[in-house]
């Protein structure tokens, strides 16, 4: 080797072949991550009811893992491959940072089926399906409090406390002439 190469280089790669390097490993450091996603394959199917149930289990699942690590997101993804191999996302984003398995299903079944409902392939048939949650932050950090409300919050009762205060004073009960039935209104 030494009549090769120079005697650095000599000496380089002899103790290289030996495994001796001046690099040190290190385990990697704590980054932060950008999305959270989970994802299942299947047996290729067309059959919608059964595509609407596979994409509520994968928003639970979800949810769940987002809650275990204490995070909110506010892109949802939907990730999709046909039958033939044909790979497709989509994204849209909520009003608000959630980790809510409600609100991340509507977001996703809106995404689905636009894709399903868009293709040029009817009735398309699909064989992986995927949801993914990014522009992640902690759920307890404080600039994502909530700017705007949701429909889906307001029938919950959900929201600030003034809101709700200012709701519970202006409640008032109104009765159905036709069949009698009482509800609570504003």
């Amino acid at each position: 080797i030494r009549l090769l190469f120079s005697e650095l280089s000599s000496d380089f790669y002899l103790a290289v072949s030996q495994g001796i390097g001046s690099t040190r490993i290190e385990p990697p450091e704590e980054r932060e991550r950008k999305s959270i996603s989970t994802e299942t394959t299947f047996r290729a199917t067309s059959d919608r009811g059964q595509l609407l149930e596979t994409l509520a289990e994968l928003c639970a699942d979800l949810a769940k893992d987002c809650k275990g690590k204490s995070i909110t997101g506010q892109a949802v993804t939907v990730k999709i491959k046909s039958h033939d191999f044909k790979l497709k996302t989509k994204v849209s984003q909520m009003c608000q940072f959630s980790n809510c398995e409600e609100l991340i299903h509507v977001t996703a079944k809106k995404i689905l089926t636009n894709l399903l409902d868009s293709s040029d392939e009817q009735p398309l048939s699909l064989r992986l399906m995927g949801v993914r949650l990014s522009e992640l932050k902690d759920k307890n950090d404080p600039s994502i409090k909530q700017r705007q409300g949701n429909i889906l919050a307001f029938v919950r009762g959900e929201g600030s406390s003034t809101q709700a205060s200012m709701c519970k004073a202006n409640t008032k009960k109104y009765q159905c002439p036709m069949c009698g039935f009482e509800v609570e209104s504003l």
